[in-house]
């Protein structure tokens, strides 16, 4: 993820770094990616450039303090949709590993079974794995279908985020602590769901907690956009400096480790929204 692997890369600290790791198209949109990564420190070990295109995502707001998404590039040889177990790395030089997976491609596209497969071969050495499905109503046509390839995934993952919205969508007669429970039974240690300026809830099989957003600031905020991928790099910087590196070192969290790494990743978030919002001021 773009705006996670920035967001890490701002946060880490010492012995921490923040890798991308997957294609990144030679065209236009490709090279300022490569320009933002360098810029920012982030690790570029395990990028592979391509002829593919950059699919370009275009955000708009929808009135109702959300976002609306259109994908340009979709159906073509893009770099998001049709990626290659090849274009992957096949091992690491770095020992504790954390990897964040995410986006519709992970569900909607021939990328989600390459991805998934990589993603398997990451766990069985160890890895965490976060999973945060960044669910886009606007390209999801059969919602059942949506939502099997997601608990697919959840099956998977060390930690699942999201937010109120992806839930509402894909489980729209089910409440959120249901849901919760649900990804919690397929095998997931540990669920956040975000809830915008309403904070975030917790879950895991020791209890469930929820936090306040942070006070002050909110009518300054416009636009939402990495929010949820700066969230993310602060679940997985947090787990790193505390050298919770590993599903055995999560299985013995308590609930209020959990809560203190949500308010940290929710701190991350909210300071990326602050710098975004004040640069579209300028």
């Amino acid at each position: 993820m773009y705006f996670g692997s920035i967001g890490a890369a701002a946060t880490a600290s010492t012995g921490v770094r923040s890798f991308y790791v997957g294609p990144i198209s030679e065209d236009y949109f490709g090279n300022l990616m490569m320009e933002d990564f360098k810029e920012k420190n982030v690790g570029l070990d395990y990028i592979r450039r391509t002829s593919f295109i950059s699919m370009v995502a275009v955000v708009s707001e929808d009135g109702k303090g959300g976002n609306k998404y259109a994908f340009y590039g979709r159906n073509q040889m893009n770099t998001t949709e049709h990626l290659q177990m090849e274009e992957l790395p096949k091992s690491f030089s770095q020992q504790d590993r954390l990897f964040c997976f995410g986006s519709v491609a992970t569900t909607l596209s021939p990328s989600g079974q390459t991805l998934k497969k990589f993603a398997n071969t990451q766990k069985e050495t160890g890895s965490i794995i976060l999973y945060d499905p960044n669910t886009r109503p606007s390209v999801i046509t059969d919602r059942e279908a949506y939502r099997v390839a997601l608990e697919n995934w959840v099956r998977i993952a060390s930690i699942v985020k999201a937010s109120e919205e992806d839930i509402l969508f894909t489980y729209p007669d089910e409440v959120l602590e249901d849901v919760a429970q649900k990804w919690l039974d397929l095998g997931a240690l540990a669920v956040f769901i975000t809830l915008g300026e309403k904070g975030c809830s917790v879950y895991t099989n020791k209890g469930s907690e929820h936090f306040s957003g942070i006070s002050g600031g909110h009518a300054a905020i416009t636009s939402t956009v990495g929010a949820g991928d700066n969230f993310n790099a602060g679940i997985l910087v947090g787990l790193a400096k505390e050298q919770r590196c590993t599903n055995e070192a999560l299985s013995k969290m308590e609930l209020s480790d959990w809560i203190g790494l949500a308010e940290y990743a929710n701190q991350l978030a909210f300071n990326h929204l602050q710098r975004v919002n004040q640069s579209a001021d300028v």
